[in-house]
């Protein structure tokens, strides 16, 4: 769990599950958080990896096949009101050069209520 006076975010053994607003107390689910990267032209996905290892900032995804290793970091600092999530690749071929691209994955956006304010007196 990742925390500030702001917000909450929880995880499972695969990434973010949940954002709480604490202000609020308005959680937001997180439906598999994800990535996908291409790496000369192969699609790593985390959806199709084995389950990662906890690191102390996050996750590492192994992906034996292409010898690399995708480390997740999440973050939160004392005064955001966002979670930040790094990707780091780690080839096991320390002669290997490999061009990265992201590939664009649909991210729900939730739409969170608006309260109105009542008008003094």
């Amino acid at each position: 769990m990742l925390s500030n006076s702001i917000i909450q975010a929880t995880f499972d053994a695969r990434g973010l599950t949940s954002l709480t607003i604490l202000l609020s107390a308005a959680v937001i689910q997180v439906q598999d958080d994800n990535f996908a990267l291409g790496l000369n032209g192969t699609i790593l996905s985390s959806a199709s990896l084995p389950n990662p290892t906890k690191t102390a900032l996050g996750f590492r995804y192994t992906a034996c096949e292409h010898g690399l290793s995708v480390d997740v970091a999440y973050s939160l600092d004392a005064s955001d009101s966002f979670v930040t999530k790094s990707l780091t690749v780690t080839s096991s071929n320390s002669t290997c050069t490999h061009r990265a691209l992201p590939v664009p994955v649909p991210v729900p956006v939730p739409v969170l209520p608006l309260r109105s304010a009542e008008p003094p007196g």
